[in-house]
């Protein structure tokens, strides 16, 4: 990652939580939550700011790294780690990652924001505090 992008991020994450949520919260029009992983080779603790929709009770979270045919560090951190924590404006929780596949996965999908702009990727979504993805 570019460090324009690194130090973009790290303000983001650093305002979103001295502000509990009320900077940072929104970018590019969408809504923004802090998603905290453990890093996969290095065991280093690591937050970044992930957009996210609603789909009724539950979050959905694209891992799609801007269209990009890699996955994002933190999606392949979950493959080691998938225990999180997650802060959405003041609340923060422990989650769970786990793979949405078939008919649950192409309905959040067709529901993504990102679906319509083209971009493709794992998709995420939180189930009774769990986040749960698909590829």
């Amino acid at each position: 990652m570019n460090p324009i992008m690194k130090l973009f991020l790290a303000a983001n994450v650093g305002l979103y939580r001295a502000t509990g949520g009320k900077i940072g919260s929104k970018m590019f029009g969408g809504n923004v939550l802090l998603l905290t992983t453990k890093g996969k080779r290095s065991g280093r603790v690591r937050t970044v700011p992930v957009m996210y929709f609603d789909d009724g009770a539950d979050w959905v979270v694209v891992a799609s790294y801007g269209g990009s045919p890699v996955h994002p560090a933190w999606y392949n951190n979950l493959s080691q780690e998938p225990n999180v924590t997650v802060q959405v404006k003041g609340k923060s929780f422990k989650a769970r990652a786990e793979v949405v596949k078939g008919a649950d996965r192409e309905r959040i999908w067709k529901r993504s924001p990102r679906s319509s702009r083209g971009s493709r990727g794992t998709r995420r979504r939180r189930k009774g505090g769990r986040y749960r993805s698909s590829f």
